[in-house]
Protein backbone atom coordinates (compact mmCIF):
# COMPACT_ATOMS: atom_id res chain seq x y z
CA UNK A 1 0.00 0.00 0.00
CA UNK A 2 1.21 3.47 -1.04
CA UNK A 3 0.38 6.60 0.92
CA UNK A 4 0.97 9.79 -0.46
CA UNK A 5 1.59 12.55 2.39
CA UNK A 6 0.88 16.37 2.09
CA UNK A 7 2.02 18.11 4.61
CA UNK A 8 3.29 21.51 4.69
CA UNK A 9 4.93 21.38 8.24
CA UNK A 10 8.21 19.71 8.02
CA UNK A 11 8.54 17.96 11.58
CA UNK A 12 5.09 16.50 10.84
CA UNK A 13 5.93 15.22 7.67
CA UNK A 14 8.80 13.54 9.26
CA UNK A 15 7.14 12.05 11.76
CA UNK A 16 4.16 10.73 9.43
CA UNK A 17 7.14 9.28 7.15
CA UNK A 18 8.75 7.21 9.95
CA UNK A 19 4.92 5.91 11.40
CA UNK A 20 3.79 4.86 8.02
CA UNK A 21 7.56 3.19 7.55
CA UNK A 22 7.76 1.44 10.75
CA UNK A 23 3.88 -0.03 9.80
CA UNK A 24 5.34 -1.26 6.72
CA UNK A 25 3.77 1.07 4.01
CA UNK A 26 5.40 2.69 1.46
CA UNK A 27 5.15 6.74 1.05
CA UNK A 28 5.90 9.67 -0.82
CA UNK A 29 5.83 12.91 1.81
CA UNK A 30 5.73 16.16 -0.24
CA UNK A 31 5.19 19.85 1.04
CA UNK A 32 3.07 21.65 -1.50
CA UNK A 33 0.26 20.22 -4.40
CA UNK A 34 2.80 20.97 -7.11
CA UNK A 35 5.41 18.26 -5.55
CA UNK A 36 1.80 15.68 -4.89
CA UNK A 37 0.76 16.56 -8.29
CA UNK A 38 4.13 14.96 -9.72
CA UNK A 39 3.89 12.28 -7.67
CA UNK A 40 0.60 11.28 -8.62
CA UNK A 41 1.15 11.40 -12.16
CA UNK A 42 3.71 9.06 -12.35
CA UNK A 43 3.17 6.60 -9.47
CA UNK A 44 0.22 4.36 -7.96
CA UNK A 45 -0.83 6.05 -4.68
CA UNK A 46 -4.03 4.40 -2.71
CA UNK A 47 -4.38 6.85 -0.12
CA UNK A 48 -3.51 10.51 0.47
CA UNK A 49 -2.97 12.13 3.28
CA UNK A 50 -3.70 15.70 3.22
CA UNK A 51 -2.64 17.51 6.33
CA UNK A 52 -4.28 21.31 6.63
CA UNK A 53 -4.70 24.06 9.52
CA UNK A 54 -6.95 26.22 9.17
CA UNK A 55 -7.48 25.54 5.12
CA UNK A 56 -5.96 28.23 3.02
CA UNK A 57 -6.91 28.61 -0.49
CA UNK A 58 -4.25 25.74 -1.67
CA UNK A 59 -5.57 23.85 0.69
CA UNK A 60 -9.19 23.69 -0.53
CA UNK A 61 -7.57 23.78 -4.37
CA UNK A 62 -5.69 21.09 -3.29
CA UNK A 63 -8.94 18.88 -2.11
CA UNK A 64 -10.91 19.96 -4.81
CA UNK A 65 -8.16 18.81 -7.92
CA UNK A 66 -7.64 15.52 -5.63
CA UNK A 67 -11.72 14.57 -5.63
CA UNK A 68 -12.29 15.91 -9.50
CA UNK A 69 -9.36 14.02 -10.98
CA UNK A 70 -9.40 11.25 -8.92
CA UNK A 71 -12.57 10.79 -7.22
CA UNK A 72 -12.48 6.76 -6.23
CA UNK A 73 -9.00 7.61 -4.38
CA UNK A 74 -9.37 7.73 -0.40
CA UNK A 75 -8.32 11.36 1.22
CA UNK A 76 -7.78 11.91 4.81
CA UNK A 77 -7.63 14.85 6.06
CA UNK A 78 -4.91 15.16 8.91
CA UNK A 79 -6.38 18.63 10.12
CA UNK A 80 -7.53 20.95 13.42
CA UNK A 81 -10.72 20.54 15.42
CA UNK A 82 -12.97 19.55 12.97
CA UNK A 83 -15.86 21.55 15.09
CA UNK A 84 -14.29 24.67 14.01
CA UNK A 85 -13.34 23.64 10.11
CA UNK A 86 -16.07 24.27 7.13
CA UNK A 87 -18.33 21.86 7.18
CA UNK A 88 -17.63 21.67 3.12
CA UNK A 89 -14.11 21.00 3.60
CA UNK A 90 -15.03 17.61 5.63
CA UNK A 91 -17.70 16.39 3.44
CA UNK A 92 -14.82 16.55 0.19
CA UNK A 93 -12.87 13.78 2.48
CA UNK A 94 -13.20 9.97 3.16
CA UNK A 95 -12.07 10.71 7.01
CA UNK A 96 -11.01 13.22 9.26
CA UNK A 97 -8.49 12.80 11.73
CA UNK A 98 -7.44 15.88 14.25
CA UNK A 99 -3.72 16.74 14.34
CA UNK A 100 -4.22 17.05 17.75
CA UNK A 101 -4.80 13.57 17.90
CA UNK A 102 -2.04 10.44 18.71
CA UNK A 103 -0.22 9.54 15.37
CA UNK A 104 -1.43 5.83 15.67
CA UNK A 105 -4.96 7.40 15.42
CA UNK A 106 -3.96 7.96 11.43
CA UNK A 107 -2.17 5.06 11.01
CA UNK A 108 -5.31 3.33 11.97
CA UNK A 109 -7.80 5.11 9.53
CA UNK A 110 -5.05 4.39 6.79
CA UNK A 111 -4.88 0.44 7.67
CA UNK A 112 -8.99 0.14 7.12
CA UNK A 113 -8.16 1.44 3.87
CA UNK A 114 -5.95 -0.96 3.01
CA UNK A 115 -8.34 -3.80 4.24
CA UNK A 116 -10.97 -2.62 1.38
CA UNK A 117 -8.61 -2.73 -1.47
CA UNK A 118 -8.78 -5.50 -3.92
CA UNK A 119 -6.67 -7.56 -4.62
CA UNK A 120 -3.40 -6.73 -6.92
CA UNK A 121 -2.48 -9.78 -9.84
CA UNK A 122 1.28 -9.20 -9.51
CA UNK A 123 2.85 -10.78 -12.46
CA UNK A 124 6.66 -11.11 -13.37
Amino acid sequence: MTILVIEKQAHLRQLIELELSDASLDCFCVATSDEAHDVLMFEKVDVVVLGVGWPSQEDLHTLCWLKSFFPDLPIVLFAGEEDLQPKSIARLADVWVEKSSRIDLLLVEIQRFKQKMPLRLLTP
